[in-house]
């Protein structure tokens, strides 16, 4: 009976104990999860940035084309990076476009600032990952 349980350890690759190794792989299953999230995080704040930076060059400059992107970047921001300290910047654009009908578009001094905003916010973002 001994032996039957020693085989089983030593099969499992872990001969102390086959329940430590269990737990292990269980840890690092979840550890797993967690770093996919957080890259996805990454993702998908980087994809809202770069979206609303093409906008913006492109001419959308419409509340209604913009907010929803500007809404979602910050959206993201405060789920992921709370801590980012260009977020606060980026929450005032939300306040802004708020305040303004959706058929309303940025004037040329705003659609400047605004491209001025995001590309900031981009690199200190990317600085922030590093």
């Amino acid at each position: 009976a001994k032996c039957t349980a020693a085989r089983a350890r030593i099969r499992a690759g872990h001969p102390k104990d086959v329940a430590a190794a269990a737990a292990k792989r269980k840890q690092e299953e979840e550890d797993g999860k967690k770093n996919r999230a957080a890259q996805t995080k990454v993702l998908e704040t980087a994809q809202h940035f770069i979206t609303l930076m093409d906008c913006v060059k492109l001419q959308q400059v419409a509340v209604d084309q913009l907010f929803p992107i500007l809404s979602d970047l910050v959206s993201t921001l405060r789920s992921g990076f709370s801590e980012f300290e260009y977020l606060p910047k980026l929450e005032s654009w939300v306040s802004k476009m708020n305040g303004m009908h959706p058929t309303d578009e940025l004037n040329e001094r705003d659609t400047r600032e605004l491209a001025f905003d995001m590309d900031r916010g981009y690199q200190a973002f990317y600085q922030h990952l590093k």
